[in-house]
């Protein structure tokens, strides 16, 4: 599969995931899809597709194609999609074009979620913090799927998650939901909820220590000896897991 057939695959699957969460957590997209009643569908030409589902400000997910969406949003390749993603793309409305509330309202849409998947430093207008803290747990959720996703179609990080010790993963930092995996074989997979007792556990002493993390302002092996992230349970699954993560950040950044 091509570089670009993976990233695809990774916009559809990690990144576009996160719409249900933004619009739970950030004011002003809940109030852009409140009344809306539809779905809206993602679907590149012989490849992966992406249903949203809105009903009145709730919004769900579905990793999968669609018969007769509200709005279907078609790219003809998979380079075509990921340059949509990027900024620089556009998709061709197949169904439902006549929308055309919803077809201005989505730049919108995706520019919040560009604003939470970017944001790695507190903003001005965010004086509890609750942005920042619903922008780590949408990344790392973001994170946690791509692997998932690159272990499903690439063979070198199917096999690393393949040689580690299965179990449950719970990412937690202070005032955030845990983001929780399954790790079952070669395959990984988001929990709706975390394990009491997860196999593995990762602790951000704090939010802005997360996003340090990921902007590579913080090496690991570092913030561990600093006691920036607390590490337990079983540190053979723990480095399987950073492995694929390196190998996901290679790729988006190629």
């Amino acid at each position: 599969m091509t570089p670009d057939a993976i990233r695809a695959r990774i916009f559809l699957h990690g990144v576009l995931a996160q719409i249900p969460a933004l619009c739970a957590g950030d004011a002003e997209s809940r109030e852009l899809v409140r009344g809306w009643r539809t779905s809206i569908q993602f679907a590149q030409a012989g490849g992966p597709a992406a249903l949203l589902r809105f009903h009145d400000g709730a919004v769900s997910f579905e990793p999968v194609r669609r018969t007769a969406p509200g709005l279907s949003l078609w790219f003809p390749t998979d380079r075509a999609l990921v340059r949509a993603f990027t900024g620089d793309g556009v998709p061709i409305p197949l169904f439902g074009v006549w929308r055309v509330g919803l077809l201005r309202a989505l730049p919108t849409l995706t520019s919040r979620l560009s604003h939470y998947l970017d944001m790695s430093e507190p903003d001005a207008e965010d004086e509890d913090g609750t942005a920042l803290t619903l922008a780590l747990r949408m990344r790392l959720d973001a994170l946690v799927r791509a692997v998932a996703v690159l272990a499903s179609v690439d063979s070198r990080a199917r096999r690393t998650l393949q040689e580690a010790p299965d179990g449950t993963i719970a990412l937690r930092a202070p005032g955030m939901a845990d983001v929780a995996a399954r790790k079952r074989g070669d395959r990984l997979t988001i929990e709706h909820e975390a394990d009491a007792a997860p196999n593995l556990t990762l602790s951000f002493a704090s939010v802005p220590c997360g996003h340090d993390l990921l902007a590579g302002r913080l090496e690991p092996a570092a913030a561990i000896g600093l006691g920036s992230i607390e590490l337990r349970g079983q540190t053979l699954l723990a480095d399987a897991v950073f492995q694929v993560v390196g190998d996901v950040q290679m790729l988006l950044a190629g």
